[in-house]
């Protein structure tokens, strides 16, 4: 195993199998969830987004940060295929977002059992792979999602507790360059109509639930649906919260 790799592994504090197997990538999906935040301070602070793995190591792993989509999957994407996995990159638009096609990157990754979508890089994310080609719900132990074709597009969609379902965001199938995402990437980072320009999203999987900081919110989503929300009093109270809940420090 190469030595970025290892740190890798390390960062996300996962101690399981490395055999590219369906087993593995539910391990990893959910170790990186628990241990690496989706967290947009560089898009707050005008940073710009860097895709060279290289680069995104050194971020996520070397001074312990987390990222957006395009940086948690093309990161996570690179490390495994050095672990031996069979993967492409695919593009995709959330639903209700503010940017088209490539606003979003995620991962299908082919096994022997089939090809499963796989996602460390969205807020609200799932946490289990879900096989592609299946159109029945399917569970990651807290919610309902299924996939269904549409014009061109894949939805993944997300059952909603009174009934029906809710469009989480949108792919196709087609491999992707990450050279692809750049103009959309830069678009977005720019556009004052992009939530991510101005207003703080932090997520992290616990066993209570998913810890979500937002704007000047912290909320627990308990596995049980419950919702806990209580207001922070100011500045102090974010920056403290990011270092002490999600191990951040702005100022690295």
């Amino acid at each position: 195993m190469d030595k970025q790799l290892a740190q890798y592994l390390e960062r996300m504090n996962y101690r399981g199998d490395t055999a590219p197997s369906l087993a593995t990538l539910r391990a990893l999906q959910r170790s990186h969830l628990a241990s690496i935040p989706y967290e947009n301070l560089d898009v707050l602070h005008g940073v710009p987004l860097r895709f060279e793995t290289d680069a995104l190591f050194e971020k996520i792993v070397t001074r312990r940060r987390g990222g957006v989509c395009y940086e948690l999957n093309f990161l996570l994407g690179d490390m495994l295929r050095r672990m031996g996995f069979d993967l492409e990159f695919l593009s995709g638009m959330v639903a209700g977002g503010s940017g088209g096609d490539f606003s979003h990157a995620l991962l299908l990754v082919h096994l022997p059992q089939g090809d499963y979508i796989v996602d460390v890089g969205f807020a609200k994310g799932y946490l289990t792979p879900f096989r592609l080609y299946e159109t029945a719900w399917q569970s990651d132990g807290r919610d309902f999602y299924r996939l269904r074709a549409e014009g061109g597009w894949y939805l993944l969609e997300q059952r909603l507790p009174e009934g029906g379902a809710m469009e989480v965001y949108r792919f196709t199938l087609a491999p992707r360059r990450r050279e692809e995402y750049r103009a959309m990437c830069d678009s977005l980072c720019a556009s004052p109509k992009c939530k991510f320009t101005f207003m703080l999203v932090c997520s992290l999987e616990t066993p209570e639930g998913r810890l979500v900081l937002q704007d000047r919110f912290c909320r627990l989503e308990s596995y049980g649906g419950m919702r806990q929300t209580r207001p922070m009093s100011g500045r102090e109270e974010i920056d403290r919260l990011l270092h002490d809940l999600y191990g951040l420090n702005e100022r690295r």
